[in-house]
């Protein structure tokens, strides 16, 4: 450093040849950790929007699910409280008749029993088809 007599700004830095380049040296240095700490951020929230985006459309997926079982539960449950579902359920599930009914039950058929199918013949060994070819040859 060096006294400026007459400048009104009082101590001066000289900043020529290896001090210069040291100082750019450095600001470079941090430049690059700044840009490459903002470039490391910004990839950490766009995996994180990619990873958000995935729970999303599994939830929405999931919310469809649930809507559709909620509509069969509901169909379900406006068909059981029906004034007509407990004749039915008697009727079909429970066995029973009304006075005056008969309950016709039909059995079921048995089912026929499969006939066996007919096993092929194994072939004669690969030697043995030789053997017969050489000695029927042989007379």
């Amino acid at each position: 450093m060096a006294w400026d007599w007459w400048s009104t700004k009082g101590w001066r830095i000289d900043m020529r040849g290896p001090k210069l380049q040291l100082v750019a040296g450095v600001a470079a240095l941090l430049l690059l950790l700044v840009a490459g700490g903002l470039g490391y951020r910004a990839w950490q929230q766009v995996r994180r929007l990619e990873q958000l985006n995935r729970v999303a459309a599994d939830l929405e997926a999931q919310i469809r699910r649930e809507r559709e079982r909620n509509d069969r539960l509901q169909r379900e449950w406006e068909r059981v409280s029906s004034p007509e579902f407990p004749e039915e359920w008697a009727r079909v599930y429970g066995g029973m008749t009304l006075p005056g009914e008969v309950r016709l039950v039909v059995p079921e058929s048995a089912p026929p029993t499969p006939t066996p199918t007919p096993v092929p013949p194994t072939p004669a060994p690969f030697w043995k088809q030789w053997w017969g070819t050489l000695t029927q040859w042989a007379r």
